[in-house]
């Protein structure tokens, strides 16, 4: 099941090829395979009781041969801008549900199995009181 943005002119085609699910703030990783001919592309699914202003992050690393060959940092709080796609969808008392693309993206040097590898973290104060799901989606 991929997603995409169509701008105005351009088209695109990405495709989901993995999901990482986390519960809590942590370190998980998924083994994918990726094309070095275009883009990875990373999508939140963040589901909780957390104020909206709160600081999160993933600090993402691609590993080939067990060597990090790309990285980036994804911030999945939702901020609607130009390249943001987003939904928020709140309840009362603070539950949040929310299916973004992020900003972020990352390459691999050639094709192939990859493991990609995130940490979730809540830098600053924290306002999350409850993460029920943090899932990171790959796509390319």
């Amino acid at each position: 099941m991929g997603m995409c943005l169509v701008a105005v002119g351009a088209g695109c085609s990405m495709t989901t090829v993995g999901v990482i699910p986390f519960h809590n703030v942590g370190v998980s990783a998924k083994q994918v395979m990726l094309d070095a001919r275009s883009d990875v592309r990373f999508w939140v699914e963040l589901d909780g009781l957390y104020d909206p202003r709160s600081n999160a992050r993933y600090d993402v690393d691609l590993l080939q041969d067990n060597e990090v060959v790309g990285s980036t940092v994804c911030d999945p709080i939702v901020v609607h801008d130009s390249v943001r796609v987003c939904t928020l969808h709140g309840w009362f008392g603070g539950v949040y549900k929310t299916h973004c693309r992020m900003r972020c993206r990352a390459t691999v040097p050639r094709s192939g199995l990859t493991v990609v590898r995130a940490k979730f973290s809540t830098p600053g104060p924290v306002m999350f009181r409850r993460i029920d799901s943090a899932a990171l989606i790959i796509e390319q």
